[in-house]
């Protein structure tokens, strides 16, 4: 028995109950692809908007711009004044991000004026502290950071910068306390916060929970050189088995 072959009309509407399917599978892959690109952007500003890197290693020691989670309401009550004062702010930290790296005293000139307008406003504060950071004006930063603590309690960078703040006046009880509330938040660079955290606990004298965390840094992040150093050294001290 032979089969019927569909007539050409048949075909006909059968291509253009198809090609819709097509369009909307083309649809999917694009939104997904833009997706995945803006996550992808995303993350690498985050990655660089702390004040990062090793504190094992001077040249490693470079601020990282202020987070953008770090926003909070305007405490001026005036809708018309609110609205001025947050273009203002805009305006300011825009020409704080051309000097903050070339001329601080500039920034931080900048950046008490945004507070000043705004004492609510914490991206403000947070790029103060960066900016006090690169001053060495570590009792500044500490004070302006805990500021930006009291308005993002769960935002990672602050605390990340507080730990390095205390780090650097030595003050290493209370960098540790800070950096375990960076680890306790689980932010994209634990493996930062888990290997500064086990160079202020050396420094204590408290080694085997250094150890402990460099190898904890090390499975975030099997690239971490720095914590593989570490690791590696305490497999070869005596008494250690390699």
């Amino acid at each position: 028995m032979t089969e019927a072959v569909p007539s050409v009309g048949a075909q006909r509407k059968q291509v253009r109950r198809v090609w819709p399917l097509y369009a909307f599978a083309s649809v999917v892959i694009i939104g997904v692809g833009l997706l995945l690109g803006l996550w992808r952007e995303q993350s690498q500003i985050a990655t660089k908007q702390r004040v990062s890197g090793s504190i094992a290693s001077s040249t490693q020691l470079t601020p990282k711009a202020s987070p953008e989670k770090a926003s909070s309401p305007s405490a001026v009550s005036e809708p018309g004044k609110e609205k001025d004062n947050a273009g203002k702010i805009r305006e300011i930290l825009s020409r704080t991000s051309a000097v903050i790296d070339t001329d601080p005293d500039k920034a931080s000139a900048l950046l008490l004026e945004a507070v000043k307008l705004d004492p609510t406003n914490a991206q403000a504060h947070f790029q103060l502290g960066l900016v006090y950071v690169k001053q060495k004006e570590y009792g500044k930063a500490i004070e302006t950071y805990q500021k930006v603590a009291e308005m993002q309690p769960q935002l990672p960078d602050v605390y990340f910068n507080l730990g390095y703040a205390y780090a650097m006046s030595k003050d290493y009880p209370r960098a540790e306390e800070m950096y375990t509330r960076t680890v306790k938040l689980s932010p994209l660079y634990l493996d930062e916060a888990l290997f500064n955290l086990g160079v202020i606990q050396q420094r204590q004298g408290k080694n085997e929970e250094a150890v402990a965390n460099f190898e904890r840094a090390l499975s975030a992040n099997p690239k971490n050189e720095l914590a593989r150093q570490e690791v590696d050294k305490s497999k070869t001290k005596p008494g250690k088995s390699e």
